[in-house]
C-alpha cells in the first residue's frame, strides 16, 4: 500500500506561515505549490494526498541498491574458513574416523531343521521349490525374494559369498498372511512347497 501524505486543508492550517503565501486566509501561493503536478496535489477521500507511482521506481530501485550494496562489503569475493591441520583438533567437533576396507567374508548362515533345500539354494533353485517370487529386491549385493500362499509369507535373503558372486540363500523370515504374526520357518517352507 502506498503511503499517503496529509493535504494542507486537512490539516486546518497552511503548510507555510502566512507571510510566506501572501495574505494567509486564501489558497496557498507559493511558488513551490505552483511548480507540483495535478496529479499530487489531489486528494483522496480521506483527504490525504497519495504518493504516485512513478516516484515508487526511483525509491525503490534506490533501496535496493543499498541492500545490494550491503551484499558485496566484502569486494565481491566470499572468504572461506581455512582447512584445520591434521595434527589440530578444534574443540566442539567430533572426531571423524576414515572408513576401513575390510576383504569380503562370507554371511552368517542360517541353519534349522527343515531349512536343508532353502539354505544355500540360488534364485533359479529358489524359483522351481516355490514358483514365481512375489518382490524380487536388490539393494547393493544382496537380495530379498519373497514368496507367498495362503498359510504364510517367506522371505528368503540372498548374498554373495567369497567364493560366488551369484548371491545364495543365508537367512529366512516367515510369517502369517493374515496378520503378520511369525510363525515356525519350517512349516512355511513345508506349506509353500506343496502348492
Amino acid at each position: 500500500m502506498a503511503p499517503e501524505y496529509p493535504a494542507a486543508a486537512s490539516v486546518g492550517k497552511p503548510p507555510f506561515p502566512a507571510g510566506a503565501s501572501g495574505s494567509g486566509d486564501g489558497p496557498l501561493t507559493c511558488p513551490c505549490r505552483r511548480a507540483m503536478p495535478q496529479a499530487i496535489m489531489s486528494t483522496t477521500s480521506s483527504g490525504r494526498v497519495p504518493l504516485q507511482p512513478r516516484f515508487l521506481l526511483p525509491l525503490g530501485a534506490a533501496a535496493l541498491a543499498l541492500a545490494l550494496s550491503a551484499c558485496s562489503s566484502t569486494g565481491g569475493s566470499v572468504a572461506s574458513t581455512p582447512a584445520p591441520s591434521p595434527g589440530k583438533r578444534i574443540k566442539g567437533v567430533p572426531v571423524t574416523r576414515q572408513p576401513t576396507r575390510a576383504a569380503p567374508r562370507d554371511a552368517a548362515v542360517q541353519m534349522a531343521p527343515g531349512l536343508e533345500g532353502v539354505i544355500g539354494a540360488n534364485q533359479s533353485q529358489l524359483t522351481r521349490m516355490f514358483g514365481e517370487p512375489r518382490l524380487d529386491v536388490w539393494e547393493g549385493d544382496a537380495r530379498k525374494l519373497q514368496f507367498t500362499g495362503t498359510a504364510c509369507v517367506l522371505d528368503v535373503f540372498l548374498y554373495p559369498s567369497t567364493t560366488s558372486k551369484e548371491p545364495h540363500a543365508t537367512y529366512v523370515e516367515t510369517r502369517r498372511s493374515s496378520d503378520g504374526q511369525n510363525v515356525d520357518r519350517a512349516a512355511c517352507v513345508a506349506a509353500l512347497r506343496q502348492r
